[in-house]
């Protein structure tokens, strides 16, 4: 992705950024302005959480150790009132306790002090994408829920039987065995994408576990006469890795950064029992990683 596409992506989204230390926080809001349109600053935990309770935010981007109210009771806080909300933590501090708790929070993404351009870059592009297929399942949430009003307001009914329906809702649904077999997917590829970049590397187990959870995946959704576009995508993204996978381990981090938006979709996938619009979000998120790496 270039400069340019980054820019684009990115110009239409608002931030808040939380840091108490005066001089890096204009400096940093300097560089984040070649990026967002909209930037908002609070010096500590209290005034960035009276902010977020005041105004819409697409993005967090915090400190950890400030006074008054510290980095972590500020995004607890925003987290009961937005569980869905993007979050960047920056910090000086990365050792294995600090970054669980982050983990525990459900924080996207982790930038350590002082800032690497190359590293806010793609950290950047992994969570204004994240945020994107928020806003695109937020909008078909609202759209099905406008059809289902009209729907019910003009007491229409579909045309088939009680008997039709649970017909066609029991072929479209998977096996108890295939969704738990998926559930374990989802942790091995997860867990494969965290670990690659967590060690900034590409060693042969976590390429087999990475490559073999989407072909597993891609058999038993092929199995969903509505679900085998889905199917097919990820033999295509399988197989986009295997083909570019030098520019893979090049571009690692930024790569895995975008897997994640497909891990998160696969979830959310079997939690709604295939329904069209999730299968939409994550063939959506599948072309953006295959996109991705022809870019490079």
């Amino acid at each position: 992705m270039t400069p340019k596409e980054l820019r684009e992506l990115t110009k239409p989204l608002s931030v808040l950024y939380v840091e108490d230390d005066d001089m890096l926080r204009v400096s940093t809001t300097k560089l984040l302005g070649q990026f967002f349109g909209s930037i908002e600053e609070a010096v500590d935990g209290r005034d960035g959480l009276d902010k977020f309770q005041k105004n819409n935010f697409d993005l967090v981007i915090s400190d950890i150790n400030m006074p008054n109210m510290n980095g972590f009771e500020m995004i607890k806080a925003i987290k009961e009132i937005r569980p869905n909300q993007a979050i960047i933590v920056t910090s000086a501090y990365n050792d294995s306790d600090f970054l669980l708790g982050l983990i525990d929070l459900n924080v996207d993404k982790f930038l350590l002090k002082p800032i690497d351009t190359s590293k806010l870059i793609d950290c950047l592009i992994h969570t204004a994408f994240y945020i994107q297929n928020q806003k695109d399942f937020y909008q078909n949430s609202i759209r099905i829920a406008e059809l289902e009003a009209e729907v019910k307001s003009l007491k229409l009914r579909l045309p088939d039987t009680e008997e039709a329906i649970q017909a066609v809702q029991h072929t479209d649904k998977l096996s108890p065995e295939d969704l738990a077999l998926l559930k374990l997917l989802e942790k091995k590829f997860s867990k494969a994408i965290y670990d690659i970049q967590m060690l900034g590397d590409y060693p042969d187990h976590l390429k087999d576990n990475l490559l073999t959870s989407l072909e597993k995946y891609a058999e038993i959704l092929f199995t969903i006469e509505n679900y085998k576009e889905i199917a097919i995508s990820l033999n295509k993204l399988d197989q986009s890795i295997e083909s570019d996978e030098e520019l893979f381990q090049v571009n690692i981090n930024g790569i895995c950064a975008l897997l994640e938006d497909v891990s998160a979709n696969l979830t959310r996938t079997r939690k709604g029992s295939f329904y069209d619009k999730d299968a939409e979000v994550l063939i959506k998120s599948m072309k953006r990683v295959m996109a991705s790496l022809r870019a490079y």
